[in-house]
């Protein structure tokens, strides 16, 4: 979302003593103050509609400061943080995969074009994330095994295997997408016959819209960058006027 000073030419005036080095200086100032406080309403709305929200997700957000010579400042998500905010700014479906989606697509146990959703038996951490020792007993009963940038097929002996299920309280095995109803991965309790499904293979995932960037940024501009504006252009009077500037205004 871009924030521009429309309308800034009608205050050159009122500051005619700046050059324009100092007055588009100060109003560049104001908007990427603004951008600031846009930044700031955003994460607070973020604190509001997401459950437990990550440092990763409150941290999503980049600011491109203004400049005297280009007076537009521009919030924005960064990109490797797009494939989870742009479904929550713009809804729709989420394209990219997450880790865990392309780990096993990359082993051939995930089609391209599904994705995952966590399941009844699924560990989430206290952001509501899939906890990633889960995931990592996942991978390794299903012998997957992320090694340098790539997947590989791992093999393991029977009393580690046997120990690992131990560990994760079970049994994680594979329903491929085809092989009937609800494929993904389930958990057989390991002393028991009970079956819970952990990660469930779905189509699409669709998000509705939750954080209305643009909305939020044009309610931040229209309350904030009038005050930031004269407040910015006020502190570089009182720079010029300071005993031993190297000019003055009066």
């Amino acid at each position: 979302m871009k924030m521009t000073a429309e309308g800034a030419d009608a205050l050159r005036g009122v500051f005619s003593g700046l050059v324009d080095s100092e007055f588009f200086g100060g109003i560049a100032d104001a908007l990427t103050q603004t951008g600031r406080d846009a930044e700031k309403a955003v994460i607070a709305e973020m604190r509001t509609q997401f459950d437990r929200p990550t440092p990763f997700a409150l941290g999503s957000l980049f600011l491109v400061p203004a400049t005297a010579q280009k007076l537009v400042a521009e919030l924005d998500v960064k990109d490797r943080a797009a494939y989870f905010m742009r479904p929550q700014t713009q809804g729709g479906s989420r394209k990219a995969a997450k880790a865990i989606e392309d780990t096993l697509q990359k082993a051939g146990l995930l089609p391209a074009g599904w994705y995952c959703v966590p399941g009844a038996g699924a560990t989430l951490d206290r952001y509501g994330n899939m906890s990633p020792s889960q995931i990592t007993q996942i991978l390794s009963q299903l012998k997957v095994q992320r090694v340098g940038g790539f997947d590989r097929a791992m093999s393991t002996n029977a009393r580690s295997q046997i120990n690992a299920q131990r560990r994760a309280g079970g049994r994680f095995f594979l329903r491929r997408v085809g092989e009937g109803k609800a494929p993904g991965v389930y958990q057989r309790e390991f002393m028991g016959r009970t079956v819970t499904p952990v990660l469930v293979f779905v189509r699409s995932v669709r998000y509705a819209q939750r954080i209305n960037l643009e909305q939020i940024t044009q309610r931040t501009v229209d309350q904030r960058l009038t005050s930031n504006v004269m407040r910015s252009l006020a502190k570089v009077v009182q720079r010029l006027n300071r005993p031993g500037a190297q000019r003055s205004l009066f």
